[in-house]
């Protein structure tokens, strides 16, 4: 994959992110995040920041969020540091549905 067709593709999954988020955002924000998309890690980082946020939200440990998603803690934790690549579109849906999940019963 050229280094054109990779740039594209994080911005593609960044624009689905966005367009499937729950909650409005403001235009700043969206266009910090497209932005941040352009560089290599971007699509991680803006996964794993939302993973964060949410799993504070909801007042939940890596443990207990990786336990409800049956993933490794290391992952959680690499997610949300950007060391590792963001899964796939319906694992973060998944993810990000759990974490709203408790942050409303919460």
């Amino acid at each position: 994959m050229t280094e054109r067709e990779e740039q594209n593709e994080r911005l593609r999954k960044v624009v689905e992110a966005l367009l499937t988020s729950e909650v409005p955002l403001p235009r700043v924000t969206i266009l910090g995040r497209l932005s941040a998309a352009l560089r290599p890690e971007g699509v991680a980082g803006i996964f794993g920041q939302q993973v964060r946020a949410r799993r504070h939200a909801a007042h939940m440990t890596i443990a207990e969020l990786a336990r409800g998603i049956d993933v490794s803690p290391t992952t959680i934790s690499n997610w949300e540091t950007g060391k590792i690549t963001a899964p796939a579109v319906s694992t973060q849906r998944r993810v990000l549905a759990y974490l709203a999940q408790r942050a409303d019963a919460g």
